[in-house]
């Protein structure tokens, strides 16, 4: 859930590992940029794995990547990084039914 706070970019994360980070925006030039950095989570004493910081690039128009840090897991860090496209649902729509 992405909100605002006063004029501050705020984010909080119900994530599949049991916790829930909540991140703030951090400044940057690009307007294509958010970069999201921890702020705090609940439930990391018994659920150590989270998400701890993210940067999302819109690339354009359909296309956005996000870049995730996960710590507290049992490998120690870990980087992972997701491209999405916005697709055209109409184009799948068949006309039937």
């Amino acid at each position: 859930m992405i909100y605002l706070v006063g004029n501050e970019l705020r984010a909080d994360h119900y994530c599949d590992y049991l916790n829930q980070p909540r991140y703030v925006a951090r400044p940057t030039t690009d307007p294509s940029i958010v970069d999201l950095e921890f702020r705090e989570a609940t439930n990391l004493d018994t659920h150590p794995r989270h998400f701890h910081a993210t940067t999302w690039h819109v690339v354009d128009a359909t296309h956005m990547t996000q870049d995730w840090q996960v710590e507290g897991g049992p490998k120690g860090h870990a980087d992972v990084h997701l491209e999405f496209t916005r697709t055209d649902r109409s184009a799948d729509d068949t006309g039937s039914g």
